[in-house]
């Protein structure tokens, strides 16, 4: 880190990531004269990238009509996390996400697509996005663990016959198949 003003430059060589207060900087001239210490105001240094922790989702099997909450987990608070972060979202779409925590965790909501049977699907975010409260750019990628989808709904064909003859009825029902029900 380092500082100039026309003639003169300060640098700092080595100050460690954290907050640093207490500080005072002594300029000596070329001839060995020093001034009056001057006090530097207390400031955080941080350098370090913000990384994602997690990505899981509240269900890892989806059928039709349902959806599932997506937790996005960062290791220090991030300013925003965008749509176009998630690099990888099978077969559905997702929601803004939203963060109530300052910026450390964001959660949006996963509609998976209609008429998928699909037991292999991950959700990846990228990190190179986001920035943290002192600007540096995340880094890496991150994928939530698998999750399944059977939102292709069972269907029945009914057929009337108007005379007896042989015939064969096909059908897709979930499986396993739902108790019976009576009608009148």
């Amino acid at each position: 880190m380092s500082a100039s003003l026309g003639d003169h430059s300060v640098t700092f060589d080595t100050l460690a990531e954290g907050r640093h207060n207490n500080c005072t900087l002594t300029v000596t001239d070329r001839g060995g004269q020093r001034e009056r210490p001057l006090v530097v105001n207390a400031f955080d240094l941080d350098v370090t990238a913000p990384a994602i922790t997690g990505v899981a989702l509240s269900s890892s099997a989806l059928k039709a009509d349902e959806t599932a909450l997506v937790t996005v987990t960062f290791d220090e608070p991030v300013i925003a996390l965008h749509g176009s972060d998630f690099v990888e979202v099978d077969h559905g779409t997702l929601s803004t996400p939203v963060s109530t925590d300052g910026g450390l965790t964001w959660i949006a909501t996963f509609t998976p697509t209609a008429d998928v049977e699909e037991p292999t699907n991950v959700i990846t975010v990228s990190a190179a996005g986001v920035v943290d409260l002192a600007d540096n750019h995340g880094t890496g990628t991150f994928s939530s663990g698998n999750y399944a989808l059977d939102t292709l709904r069972p269907v029945v064909a009914i057929v009337r016959l108007l005379e007896p003859s042989p015939i064969r009825v096909q059908s897709r029902l979930p499986s396993p198949i739902p108790g019976p029900t009576r009608s009148p």
